[in-house]
């Protein structure tokens, strides 16, 4: 059901994104030249410079807004005695989903910033977005807040592979 509605915020308000992102002119202003070794790439700028410079960025925005909308729309119907149903997928009333809840807010912020940095051409990236070692360096932190959040704010410290074995120590076996 969740999942439906979902799609169908997605279905609806895709039109409107796209619009606006056309509006402001928000793609690559120059197609790539280099590969990701910085080597020449001709090939590929021959068959795909009219594609990429027509294609706008940000289209990320359209899942993870569309996500958020769900989570605070039934934070703020949860305070509704009736149906009970809704207490139930309250998404915010549980510790479990900060974590992903982060997750997707912080790497979705990656992916806009990235996609800024692409449009206007800001850039150190060879594809004009922010560096490999910044977006590892932020994807390493996130992975660290949220170790850091299920060990001490959780206390969970067994690690669960399904199927197969948990791990009773947690941290303690990697350290």
């Amino acid at each position: 059901m969740l999942s439906a509605l979902g799609a169908g915020i997605s279905f609806v308000w895709a039109p409107c994104l796209i619009k606006f992102l056309k509006r402001i002119k928000f793609w690559k202003k120059t197609a790539r030249t280099k590969t990701i070794t910085n080597e020449e790439a001709e090939v590929f700028h021959s068959l795909h410079k009219d594609k990429e410079l027509a294609v706008p960025r940000g289209g990320g925005i359209l899942i993870w807004l569309s996500v958020l909308v769900l989570i605070f729309l039934f934070f703020a119907l949860s305070n509704l005695d009736d149906p009970w149903w809704i207490k139930k997928v309250n998404f915010l009333s549980r510790g479990e989903t900060w974590l992903p809840l982060f997750a997707l807010v912080a790497g979705s912020m990656v992916g806009l910033i990235d996609d800024v940095l692409t449009v206007f051409g800001k850039g150190k990236y060879v594809g004009g977005g922010m560096s490999f070692l910044r977006r590892l360096i932020i994807v390493v932190l996130m992975g660290l807040i949220g170790g850091w959040w299920f060990y001490f704010k959780l206390a969970k410290n067994t690690i669960h592979i399904p199927l197969m074995y948990n791990f009773p120590e947690g941290i303690n076996f990697f350290i």
